[in-house]
């Protein structure tokens, strides 16, 4: 699936849209579509993974706070760090995993 695929995809969608874009050795790239009021349940990443907004608004909630990441937005997410993601408006972004 493509980033233009998921935009589509997200209207009608009712739950994350997830594509693997490329994997190598090292590293991965996954993108993630969600609808506005749509959670990403909790979860630990899998490995140091920098998260960039492409489209939309999300906000990154973690037991202690919540941020808000806007298109462009970049964060390093926390090794071990249990959060979700609540789209607060339809939204993609992008995930960059390291092994």
């Amino acid at each position: 699936m493509t980033i233009k695929k998921i935009i589509l995809a997200i209207e009608n969608a009712n739950k994350p849209i997830t594509a693997l874009l490329s994997k190598g050795t090292k590293s991965k790239l996954i993108a993630i579509g969600i609808g506005k009021g749509i959670l990403l349940k909790e979860h630990k990443a899998p490995g140091p993974t920098k998260l960039i907004v492409l489209r939309g608004k999300i906000e990154y909630r973690t037991e202690d706070s919540s941020r808000i990441f806007s298109e462009l937005d970049e964060f390093q997410i926390p090794l071990e760090e249990v959060h979700s993601v609540l789209g607060k408006e339809n939204s993609v972004f992008l995930l960059s995993v390291n092994n």
